[in-house]
């Protein structure tokens, strides 16, 4: 029996977003947490990546990427969960791989925004936008710790290219909603805050235009987020700017390897 009920998928498709409330229990949040912060405080160890990004303003936005590989928390967590399942009911597809993992970590009173964008404009070297994120609450995410806004609908939009751009420089939050957009589209803003409890988790389309503000709260904002493929999904090398994704397959193949797993069905 499929997970999600019709409605939800269907509001998905329309909206580009859904938040699915306790889909984490509190066992294995507190597994998620302790070993969450124990990267946070310092222990790196294996991590593929990390960045922490510094604003002139004085705040800061913690990311690291590749958890899954460092420990068994993580590599359980992403066998048995039901997000992959969920994300495979979303993107319409039997078989769903990861992408990667990672973190988003806003400290107390100093945690920064993320500008406005699509994910999608950085991951053009994927044949498919049909990629689907889980945003997994781990701690609360209120409006004053630094929630997630989603623009509702506008994955519909297709992708609005600004290829190669560095979101993090921009200096308003905001400036892709006024500098990229049409009319028509500036006239359909609605923001919607992505407010979540412990073991809530969202999940969004690709194209689906969001972005943070700062944290003005007195507690820290945590968040581990899976991002996920579909199996169908091949490499475009002609948009790989970096080169930085641990893609080993050539031009036109499905996406593959060691370090996109297949998770669903396990």
């Amino acid at each position: 029996m499929p997970f999600l009920s019709s409605g939800q998928v269907e509001f998905f498709k329309t909206n580009g977003y859904l938040i699915v409330r306790q889909l984490i229990d509190s066992k294995t949040l507190e597994l998620l947490r302790g070993a969450l912060m124990h990267i946070v405080g310092g222990h790196e160890e294996g991590i593929r990546r990390k960045l922490p990004v510094k604003f002139a303003n004085g705040t800061k936005v913690t990311e690291f990427q590749g958890l899954w590989k460092t420990n068994p928390v993580f590599a359980d967590f992403l066998n048995t969960s039901k997000l992959a399942e969920v994300a495979s009911q979303l993107m319409g597809t039997a078989e769903v791989r990861l992408l990667y993992d990672q973190i988003f970590y806003k400290d107390a009173k100093i945690g920064g925004a993320v500008p406005c964008h699509q994910d999608y404009d950085y991951w053009q070297h994927i044949s498919t936008p049909n990629i689907v994120t889980a945003w997994i609450a781990i701690s609360n995410v209120t409006r004053e710790s630094g929630c997630m806004y989603v623009i509702p609908g506008s994955h519909q939009w297709g992708l609005i290219d600004r290829f190669g751009s560095n979101i993090m420089k921009d200096s308003d939050p905001e400036l892709f909603l006024k500098q990229d957009l049409i009319k028509e589209q500036t006239q359909k803003l609605v923001r919607e805050p992505m407010t979540l409890e412990p073991g809530d988790v969202s999940f969004h389309h690709s194209l689906l235009i969001h972005c943070s503000y700062p944290n003005t709260s007195n507690v820290s904002r945590l968040g581990y987020i899976h991002r996920y493929l579909p199996a169908e999904a091949r490499y475009v090398e002609s948009h790989d700017l970096h080169k930085t994704h641990e893609i080993h397959v050539r031009d036109g193949e499905f996406i593959r390897g060691s370090a996109f797993p297949l998770i669903w069905p396990h």
